[in-house]
């Protein structure tokens, strides 16, 4: 596993840990941008009653591009500006990954959501895992053990 990947993977469980998520999460692939893990109805039961349909706002149903994301069939997005969890449910996964902008809040999550987007695009690049571990710590009050500060 990369440094990266191992950071993204780091900032997806801590997040999830300061959300209150399911604590049995089974981490199948980490990527720099995102984590796959293995299918939990204990979760995906957790993600709906944190959903707009059941009454709280945590996280809203979002729409996706079947081009842009393959093989998704659910996805749900947190609803906060800054470093936004997306969720996205597989046939045999559960897609997680965080976005520097919150695209279901107000003009400033989409706006920073769409220079995020165009930015990695014209660099060819995924989502800085470093850049996103500053925001949750500066912004969420999210605690975020790096990879060096675990080994210990």
């Amino acid at each position: 596993m990369t440094v990266k990947a191992d950071q993204c993977r780091r900032n997806i469980l801590d997040l999830l840990c300061h959300l209150r998520a399911p604590d049995a999460i089974h981490v199948l692939q980490s990527m720099e941008d995102r984590i796959f893990v293995a299918l939990s109805q204990e979760f995906i039961d957790w993600v709906l009653t944190c959903c707009d349909e059941h009454g709280d706002l945590r996280f809203s149903r979002a729409i996706l591009s079947t081009r842009a994301h393959p093989g998704v069939l659910k996805c749900w997005r947190e609803t906060v500006t800054l470093c936004s969890l997306q969720i996205c449910l597989h046939e045999d996964k559960i897609e997680l990954d965080i976005d520097i902008g919150g695209v279901r809040t107000d003009a400033v999550g989409v706006l920073v959501h769409a220079w995020e987007v165009l930015w990695n695009r014209l660099r060819r690049r995924r989502t800085d895992p470093f850049a996103v571990r500053r925001l949750l710590e500066s912004r969420r009050g999210v605690t975020v053990m790096s990879a060096a500060e675990e080994a210990v």
